[in-house]
């Protein structure tokens, strides 16, 4: 996501330099696009929906979709430590937790795979789709775009298991429906630069 959006901005800007690239990368990949340690980088995808809307990259439409507020605790990041390197720092340790503490407080949305049937109609092709999932303090499990063949509403994602960027075979809904921990999506939508 993050790769094609940057590509995709610098296209639009006819900026067609590799340090062009590095810079639209840096600025959504990173808190407010400032390269500091590693709690500056963007774990979280609600964190980077939240501060790429801020940075007027992408703009989150679930809520004007139809989304639902997503009310849960993040805090995987902090709760399984021994799982990231850097989390050896208890410097980053405490900034992660100060993230996680701001994104369970945050307001946020997002629409239940069993609503999206009813309201996929405005997602638009290229809207960057976030799965929201029950897996315990994770608010992502994983993402992609959205694209439309022959009317249906299709994902546009690298899933782990082929290795490789594919569109799903079946529609968005359906792919959902097959996957018990993806609980549903946020939608954000990628803004003119």
């Amino acid at each position: 996501v993050e790769n094609t959006l940057a590509l995709s901005r610098c296209i639009k800007m006819k900026q067609y330099s590799f340090e062009e690239y590095k810079h639209q990368l840096q600025l959504i990949r990173y808190r407010r696009g400032i390269v500091d340690e590693y709690p500056s980088r963007l774990h979280y995808f609600s964190d980077w929906i939240f501060d790429n809307a801020n940075k007027n990259v992408v703009r989150d439409v679930t809520r004007e979709l139809g989304g639902v507020p997503y009310e849960k605790i993040i805090n995987f990041m902090s709760a399984h430590q021994s799982s990231y390197h850097q989390l050896r720092e208890s410097v980053y340790v405490e900034m992660i937790k100060e993230v996680e503490v701001a994104l369970t407080s945050q307001e946020q949305y997002y629409i239940p795979k069993e609503r999206l049937t009813y309201l996929q109609d405005g997602i638009h092709n290229g809207d960057v789709i976030a799965i929201t999932t029950s897996i315990d303090g994770l608010d992502i499990s994983h993402t992609g775009l959205a694209i439309r063949i022959d009317g249906v509403l299709k994902y546009l994602h690298a899933p782990l298991t082929t290795g490789s960027v594919r569109i799903s075979e079946d529609s968005l809904v359906e792919y959902l429906m097959s996957h018990k921990d993806q609980t549903g999506i946020m939608v954000a939508r990628p803004l003119e630069p």
